[in-house]
């Protein structure tokens, strides 16, 4: 801590209390308006069978700490949970998981508002966790500007509350890294087991945990380098300390996923870790600036984080990285070390991955973002033009983030604006299903209209009386709602289907992710003799036959020659 910061520890907790309970307030109160996104409904139903059943058949593909911390409180609702559904018996997870939220149980919207409590708990851990690391290395001024970029970041806010691993495994891969730098510094037993069981919750949270192994320890290393005069460390018997302090860490780690597990289930995990690498081997359809991938992009972050962040937390990096040149000395050497590496870790592992469906898979990354920015308080420059400069950026950074309200998992800055993301980026960063509760609110202040709709997502439509049937492919007239991700499509193929939907201008959106259209017969009747003609042009082709004239009458009508 410098001499120009002369915050008390008493004001610093007031305004981090503030700031806490600003954060749980904007969470709650803008998940309250969304409904199930896509993965919500198979981890809260599983995680809730893994307590009434201690079978954890549902959901391999991820460890089970989240769904066990959101499955938790559906005890205080008396959950149904038939075991004799030929579903359970046959594990077809997401049938079962529809049927438990909308046939066994009447209360679908109570269980989801109950079950992401808890969520929101695990990720105000992570804000505490970042003032703490914040004020240890730089004081409160810093730890408060850390704090403060946590509490309002869109992405954070709109992830915080959903029944998904990506907060909980950045959260406790943060809090592992804290406890290894203390225990670097102190040498104390009990630090050495905080990380270890830090690094035990992350890799009950998600298997992208397993990256904190090799990163921990080139940290410890990294450290022994920092401080030791003799830079042969490695010739001496500090250096299989460090093997043994790393093998006491995993060891601790693995006993709490293996608790996790109930012990009698711990080769499921073996079973999903595997599922995992065999995902990130075969890539997954994504979406980057109008193109299709399925082995993804290496500048897919890059862009992602650019539009779907703040302006203002991009100035703030640069900033801090003017005031790491700056500031530098060798004393902050071991400062910058476990701030940046970690960060850096995690962003270069999933930019080298295949699987790019959406921003919140760097979440890893962020809280050590924060506190790389919050150094800025420190810069060697004018007291008056670091408060107006700061303050400026951080007003920014609030606002555009409030503005959005509640739709923050659909936020992107200035640069793009939420009403064109999807032009940019698909999935999870849009649209992830969350917008069905508020379409049928809208469509019940419109008397039900019959709607077509092509809607990506697990909610249930009759749960929310909405009357529909499906969109065809193809031009349709009538009311319609589709969902931006099946607008796009997740391949050149799928995105015919709907393509021609964008010559027209929606009457409304839905929270930026559901687009709405009111057509007649002669709005779509160009759009569809052009759509038939192509389509009929590639079916006369593959038949070997000349095209010589389409129509339509209900779906198109061609004739080949």
């Amino acid at each position: 801590m410098d001499s120009t910061d002369s915050m008390s520890n008493k004001q610093a907790y007031i305004v981090l209390a503030i700031l806490a309970i600003i954060f749980v307030l904007l969470s709650l109160l803008a998940s309250s308006q969304k409904g199930l996104t896509n993965d919500e409904i198979v981890h809260i139903t599983a995680g809730y069978s893994y307590w009434k059943t201690f079978d954890f058949r549902l959901n391999t593909e991820h460890p089970p700490l989240i769904k066990l911390v959101a499955g938790a409180p559906l005890f205080l609702l008396d959950a149904n949970l038939p075991l004799n559904d030929e579903h359970w018996v046959s594990n077809k997870e997401w049938q079962y998981a529809a049927k438990f939220f909308f046939l066994y149980n009447d209360n679908a919207s109570q269980l989801l508002s109950w079950a992401r409590v808890p969520m929101v708990l695990v990720a105000l851990l992570g804000l505490l966790y970042v003032f703490w690391y914040a004020q240890a290395v730089y004081g409160n001024a810093a730890a408060l500007l850390a704090s403060t970029l946590y509490a309002f970041s869109p992405s954070l806010v709109g992830h915080a509350p959903l029944v998904t691993t990506d907060v909980g495994v950045m959260v406790f891969s943060f809090i592992t890294v804290y406890y290894l730098r203390r225990f670097c510094e102190h040498r104390t037993r009990k630090y050495l087991v905080a990380a270890g069981i830090g690094f035990g919750l992350a890799l009950a949270s998600k298997y992208s945990a397993i990256y904190l192994i090799p990163t921990l320890f080139f940290l410890a290393v990294g450290y022994e380098w920092c401080v030791r005069e003799n830079k042969q460390f490695y010739k001496l018997k500090s250096f299989w300390s460090l093997c043994v302090w790393m093998g006491v860490i995993i060891s601790i780690g693995l006993a709490v996923v293996a608790f996790t597990y109930g012990i009698k289930e711990l080769p499921k995990f073996a079973i999903g870790l595997g599922r995992v690498i065999y995902h990130g081997e075969t890539g997954h359809r994504a979406f980057l600036l109008g193109d299709y991938s399925e082995n993804g992009w290496l500048h897919y972050f890059l862009v992602a984080f650019l539009v779907k962040e703040p302006i203002a937390l991009t100035i703030f990096l640069l900033l801090a990285a003017y005031a790491t040149y700056s500031l530098w000395s060798k004393d902050r050497a071991v400062d910058e070390l476990f701030i940046l590496i970690p960060a850096l870790a995690f962003i270069a592992a999933f930019s080298l991955g295949k699987i790019d469906i959406g921003i919140r898979h760097i979440f890893p990354a962020y809280p050590f973002l924060f506190v790389f920015v919050s150094k800025i308080v420190h810069v060697r420059w004018s007291r008056r033009v670091k408060q107006i400069l700061i303050g400026a950026l951080v007003v920014w950074y609030v606002v555009s983030s409030l503005l959005i309200f509640p739709h923050f998992l659909a936020y992107f800055n200035e640069v793009v604006g939420p009403q064109n993301g999807y032009k940019v980026l698909m999935d999870s960063n849009v649209d992830w299903g969350q917008d069905l509760k508020s379409l049928a609110n809208y469509l019940h202040k419109r008397n039900d209209p019959l709607v077509k709709m092509a809607y990506f997502g697990t909610d249930s439509r009759e749960y929310y009386n909405v009357t529909w049937t499906e969109l065809k492919c193809g031009p349709q007239d009538g009311f319609i709602a589709i969902s931006v991700n099946l607008l796009n499509g997740f391949t050149n193929d799928e995105s015919k289907c709907s393509s021609w939907l964008k010559s027209f201008s929606p009457i409304d959106t839905i929270g930026y992710s559901i687009f709405v259209y009111n057509l007649s017969a002669d709005d779509v009747a160009a759009s569809r003799n052009g759509y038939c003609k192509e389509k009929c042009r590639e079916k006369c082709r593959v038949e070997n036959l000349v095209y010589a004239q389409s129509s339509f009458n209900e779906s198109c009508r061609c004739r080949c020659v």
